[in-house]
């Protein structure tokens, strides 16, 4: 008895070279770059085929440009040294690599690309950074632009991608870099989007110099992804304050963030907070400060356990001699000693100078400030940055404001 065996042969795609308009690098004029496409059995590559078109005006079947003779001429001349190309390469027994045959038929034309290296841009970003920090920028900034730099390229290297030039980067650059980002090297989304941030500049950097017609990334919107936010509750807060510590710099670092907690302040801003910036609107004292990060001016009316410890502070001969309001450590150190003291007071989240901040807008809300006059506080430009990463209402404020409302609305079924 016969068994018959149907074996399927894995089907080789023929060579085929189309060409397309790339829409989405459109400029102000209109004109669009043609870009060339050489696929072979799964394989693809795009080359730049260094001619412009209107919208409508090229015939992607007969590599004709409308009124444009001899544009109609290259694209036709280099279809035709594609496919010879491709032949000569086949017939030599070699491999087939659609990298090579490009390049074989580019360096024939003539044609070299131009545009610099993605990370030559990037560097140049950099330096530009560099020269506006302590102007235009901060320090914080610019270190934030060269550690997505570092990142980039270790994103450029692994992927092979270190030569890649600016005409080169796609949409797909996106996906691409945030799965490197979140899959090998286990960094999340949100940071990743930060890097990518980064490289859209670069792009345009690129645009505005007229290294490329458009930036490819320009209708890219990148998801933020919701987080938990870390802050103290009011318990824990009056735990933190209470609690006894043997150690004079623990105490001076733990009133440095009870400060935050009652003014909303960063730790710079606390940091630069001078006496000279108090003043007093009806009757209250209050805190005229302009953010470090944004240069955002905001007024924040002191409340009096932030009083407190201006006054407890005041004769220390390091406020008395600078006209500072608080004295502070570096931020690195303080943040080590916030670990230790969260420990020592029974806090298992982990405290920084930053979740002061935080539970300072968590403190407002939940205690009936509106939303608006927290954003000035904080000195947030956009109302959105305070309502997704700061003002987090609290489970007992969302049933106490819905039975105020029960009572108020449903009396007889309440009582």
């Amino acid at each position: 008895m016969e068994i018959q065996t149907n074996t399927k042969q894995k089907r080789i795609k023929p060579f085929r070279v189309i060409c397309w308009r790339r829409k989405q690098a459109e400029n102000s004029q209109g004109l669009a770059p043609v870009m060339f496409e050489i696929k072979f059995n799964g394989q693809t590559k795009t080359i730049h085929s260094g001619i412009y078109c209107k919208a409508n005006s090229l015939n992607t079947k007969a590599f004709y440009v409308l009124d444009n003779s001899p544009a109609t001429q290259l694209l036709q001349s280099r279809k035709s040294d594609f496919e010879k190309a491709f032949s000569k390469v086949s017939l030599s027994g070699e491999d087939i690599d659609l990298s090579r045959i490009a390049d074989m038929v580019m360096k024939q034309a003539g044609y070299t690309d131009k545009t610099p290296l993605f990370r030559e841009a990037l560097e140049q970003v950099v330096i530009r950074y560099r020269e506006q920090t302590g102007k235009v920028t901060t320090k914080g900034t610019l270190k934030a632009i060269v550690t997505a730099q570092y990142r980039l390229h270790d994103y450029l290297k692994d992927s092979g991608k270190w030569n890649v030039r600016l005409a080169e980067i796609k949409p797909v650059f996106v996906s691409d870099v945030i799965t490197y980002m979140q899959g090998k090297k286990g960094y999340s989304k949100n940071y990743a989007n930060k890097v990518i941030r980064v490289a859209m500049q670069v792009l345009n950097h690129a645009e505005d110099s007229e290294w490329i017609p458009r930036n490819p990334l320009r209708n890219v919107r990148l998801k933020h992804e919701r987080v938990n936010i870390v802050y103290l509750d009011e318990q824990e807060i009056e735990r933190l304050k209470t609690h006894h510590l043997f150690n004079d710099t623990f105490d001076l670092v733990r009133d440095g963030f009870l400060f935050q907690v009652y003014t909303g302040l960063a730790y710079m801003d606390m940091k630069n907070a001078l006496i000279e910036n108090l003043t007093t609107i009806d009757g209250m004292c209050c805190l005229r400060v302009k953010r470090e990060k944004t240069k955002t001016p905001c007024l924040i009316p002191l409340l009096p356990p932030a009083l407190v410890l201006i006054e407890k502070y005041k004769d220390w001969p390091y406020c008395k001699y600078f006209g500072k309001l608080m004295p502070t450590i570096t931020n690195q150190r303080m943040n080590s000693y916030l670990k230790e003291i969260g420990g020592m007071c029974g806090i298992s989240k982990h405290l920084t100078t930053h979740v002061g901040r935080k539970s300072a807008a968590t403190f407002m809300v939940n205690n009936g400030i509106s939303p608006v006059v927290i954003q000035s506080i904080l000195g947030h430009s956009s109302f959105s940055t305070t309502a997704n990463h700061y003002a987090v209402t609290m489970e007992q404020t969302i049933v106490r404001e819905m039975n105020d409302l029960a009572k108020r609305k449903f009396p007889a079924i309440t009582t």
